[in-house]
């Protein structure tokens, strides 16, 4: 029985929401400066051309960044449950990327997996990507959301505007960070998240200049759902061996799975099966850490090496994760460093010279009977310089420390959208 008792605990989350209609709550502000960058905006937008791109040759990349993201914070951070969303964190960096050249540039499309390629390949490259993966179906939803929010003092360059308006149909604003404005912020946030993600900021400090969101939601209906009756009161072992009473879900179906000496992953479908959830349980004896550190090694292997049609025993506890942190030292410590400091060059921004004070993230992810619902909003803070195969069985069950994702899959081609570990799993 594949029992998530002890699985792993690892969520790569990045659902996203792309929605073409606009957010209403934005402030009451309609003064000269703001109409200019909705002029810009609306006219980008009229200009908009998406030509097929075959994303299908950055995936690899794509969950290399999410990977690694998540090993760094992973080992950085005490708490026995989180998430990250590395798919809101990549097109929340890649917005910023359309203002950034020399080796800034060069540091954040390394850290994105994407060298010899310009931004603007970036961008259709991300366009293709974000279109393939909305989803309004009965059984699944995504969305996805972007808005740049400019402090009324800031002059923009239109370059970067049309960028991210024409790729990432960003909401342009432009007012003063004042304490409506923080509503609206807050309020754009919510209404994006089907109200999981109820603010990202507490304050706006007066050096911020500007902020870069990202927004995704995903909700999913398992494939074949559990039976509640089937959930009972189980024990949950953690990494320090005491244990914790768990609502243990119970299901035997048919279904993808691998495993070896160091690990077992299985597959749990929504809907039609192009978005999944994975569970990933290490062999005991193994920590999490450890087992973070070998997914990031051999995830791409382990992936193409699932076997489908495997009957599969799984035990399952529901639970529900809500996390927020600051991914600046991570992604420093990837490599993007002269993005946080005043070596950096965003020149194609603005005249003013500006930085990035931090890139912040909230996640948000439930699992029960019937599927899953994640969210994550990213922000990017911006400021002045300044300042079918043979039957056979397998049991997994998730009663110790396990990793856990939420993949959207097309061919062979898979992408991680959220990411996470549970130690101690909550409701």
């Amino acid at each position: 029985m594949f029992n998530l008792k002890y699985i792993l605990p690892l969520l790569f989350a990045t659902i996203v929401s792309c929605n073409t209609q606009r957010t209403t709550n934005d402030g009451k502000s309609s003064d000269t400066n703001n109409s200019k960058y909705e002029k810009m905006e609306k006219s980008a937008a009229t200009q908009i051309k998406h030509q097929p791109v075959d994303y299908s040759t950055f995936t690899a990349d794509d969950n290399g960044f999410a990977l690694k993201l998540f090993d760094i914070v992973c080992k950085n951070e005490p708490k026995e449950n989180l998430c990250i969303s590395p798919a809101s964190a990549s097109w929340a960096l890649s917005m910023t990327a359309n203002g950034a050249s020399g080796n800034t540039l060069k540091q954040m499309m390394e850290i994105l997996g994407i060298t010899n390629c310009t931004p603007d390949s970036l961008n259709k490259r991300q366009r293709a990507l974000i279109s393939a993966l909305i989803s309004n179906s009965e059984e699944t939803k995504l969305s996805i959301a972007n808005s740049i929010w400019i402090n009324k003092p800031l002059t923009v360059k239109p370059t970067f505007i049309k960028a991210n308006v024409t790729y990432y149909d960003a909401q342009v604003k432009n007012l003063p960070f004042d304490a409506a404005t923080l509503d609206s912020i807050n309020s754009w946030c919510s209404d994006n998240t089907n109200g999981k993600i109820t603010s990202i900021l507490d304050k706006l400090d007066e050096q911020t200049m500007m902020l870069l969101l990202n927004a995704l939601y995903f909700k999913g209906l398992w494939s074949k759902p559990f039976i509640k009756d089937a959930t009972t009161e189980s024990d949950f072992t953690t990494a320090d061996g005491s244990t914790l009473k768990v609502q243990m879900m119970n299901q035997t179906f048919r279904t993808g799975y691998f495993g070896n000496d160091s690990i077992q992953i299985v597959s749990k479908p929504f809907g039609d099966g192009r978005f999944e959830m994975l569970f990933a349980l290490p062999a005991k004896g193994l920590s999490l850490s450890e087992a973070t550190t070998l997914m990031g090694q051999h995830y791409t292997e382990w992936r193409k090496r699932m076997e489908r049609g495997v009957n599969v025993s799984l035990a399952l506890p529901r639970f529900k994760v809500e996390y927020d942190t600051s991914l600046k030292d991570a992604l420093k410590a990837l490599g993007m460093t002269d993005a946080f400091d005043k070596k950096a060059d965003f020149s194609l921004i603005s005249a003013a010279p500006l930085l990035i004070n931090d890139v912040v993230q909230k996640c948000y992810v439930k699992v029960n009977e019937n599927g899953a619902e994640a969210a994550a909003v990213t922000a990017a803070v911006m400021e002045l310089m300044s300042a079918r195969p043979a039957m056979r069985k397998e049991s997994v069950v998730l009663d110790r420390p396990f990793i856990y994702m939420i993949t959207y899959t097309e061919a062979s081609q898979s992408n991680i959208l959220f990411i996470g570990k549970a130690g101690a799993p909550q409701e």
